[in-house]
């Protein structure tokens, strides 16, 4: 094998006689580096944005929910909150009933949801840094205060520290007697808005936060909950308490992680990425065309010393390692141009973020690109896939040639 490494490796850096078969090789080769750098930067890409989703989610969001498999809330006794403390007694607990309902605000009205809240939601990280106006807090003097998405706050010109014109919120009366008269067929409860946040478009536009005993008078859910948030000081320490909680409270719940929170989502992201991935693989698969008919040029062209060697006793095998050796040192010349292109341009645009997402206060947003070895080597195996793919054919030709002219 090695014999045969060496002969191509002469063939591949060697001038021919017939320089098209030189060019022929170069432009295989270049067509490859294209289509690798390419997918090194596309799938880059895709891991930056789903970084820079989690990132947005994560400062509204727990490390882990536990929310009822089945039915909007579920009931929250002492031995439930027993079970969750042997399980995560490092993790900070928040209370969280939460449910669609009607605001109203001077003459405007729209449905929002209403998130109620113990205070260890506000102590979050990264979540009183998205409070863009009034105070992070729940209230004050015993006068319980609203924090208000910015989509929200905007829409329904609603004012801060505002108690002549208070945010008022209507939630239909449970039981089974529905009545028309919408007096006695709502709760209704009233409090001032004391702030304003912006976490990203989603949560703007929907969610309204408030103390939780407020939310629970308002859904009637004394008692129940609609989940329980939890959220660490160490990441490592998420898997390990996901694995215990949902040991300890069996079936009737589910422990979200981050991801799983937003799965759909995550999920149409991999889905894309799978699809650019095989899109531009089979791309390769045209551009390795090229390698076929540059080794069939080849195979034309190096007939005599086929000949000499099968004379000297090589065998169909030997010269099969020849001419795919030379067709596969085409290939991961490629790849590896492609791949260090690639590179380049993504750790590039990390440092100096030459392609902006738009501006944020007056300041442009990189595009997120994350580089993971996980795809180089997915590009990697695809390429060795395609290059064994293209060279078959003219090793297998060069391999039948008899070793006397015709």
């Amino acid at each position: 094998m090695r014999v045969a490494l060496f002969l191509a490796r002469r063939y591949f850096l060697s001038k021919q006689k017939t320089s098209f078969i030189n060019i022929l090789s170069i432009i295989a080769m270049l067509g490859l580096a294209t289509g690798t750098a390419a997918l090194v930067i596309v799938l880059s890409a895709f891991n930056g944005m789903q970084g820079l989703i989690r990132g947005m989610y994560g400062t509204f969001d727990p490390d882990l929910k536990i929310v009822a498999a089945g039915g909007k809330s579920f009931p929250a006794d002492s031995s439930f909150f027993k079970k969750v403390k042997q399980a995560a007694p490092s993790g900070t607990i928040t209370k969280v009933v939460e449910d669609n309902a009607l605001a109203l605000y001077q003459q405007t009205q729209r449905v929002v949801k209403v998130k109620g809240v113990t205070e260890a939601f506000l102590q979050q990280r990264g979540f009183q840094e998205s409070v863009l106006g009034g105070r992070p807090i729940l209230s004050d003097r015993h006068i319980d205060l609203a924090l208000v998405g910015a989509g929200i706050y905007a829409d329904m010109g609603i004012s801060i520290d505002n108690p002549v014109d208070p945010l008022q919120v209507w939630y239909p009366k449970g039981g089974k007697k529905v009545s028309l008269n919408p007096n006695t067929a709502f709760n209704k409860s009233a409090l001032t808005v004391g702030g304003v946040f912006s976490v990203q478009p989603e949560y703007d536009q929907q969610y309204v936060i408030v103390p939780f005993a407020f939310a629970e008078e308002l859904f009637e859910l004394e008692g129940r909950l609609s989940a329980l948030e939890l959220r660490f000081k160490n990441d490592e320490e998420v898997s390990i308490a996901q694995t215990k909680l949902q040991a300890n409270l069996g079936d009737k719940f589910k422990v979200l992680n981050q991801d799983e929170q937003h799965a759909d989502l995550l999920k149409i992201l991999t889905i894309e990425k799978l699809f650019v991935f095989l899109a531009l693989s089979i791309i390769l698969l045209i551009a390795s065309f090229n390698i076929f008919v540059a080794l069939n040029m080849l195979v034309l062209d190096k007939q005599d010393d086929i000949r000499i060697l099968k004379a000297m006793g090589a065998n169909e095998f030997f010269i099969k390692a020849v001419f795919s050796s030379n067709g596969m040192l085409i290939a991961f010349s490629g790849a590896f141009l492609g791949m260090a292109i690639g590179y380049l341009v993504c750790f590039l645009q990390q440092q100096y973020g030459l392609v902006s997402l738009g501006f944020n206060n007056g300041q442009p947003t990189p595009y997120p690109v994350l580089m993971q070895w996980s795809d180089f080597f997915a590009i990697a195996s695809t390429i060795v896939v395609i290059g064994i793919i293209a060279t078959i054919g003219p090793a297998n030709k060069a391999s039948k040639l008899s070793f006397r002219k015709a």
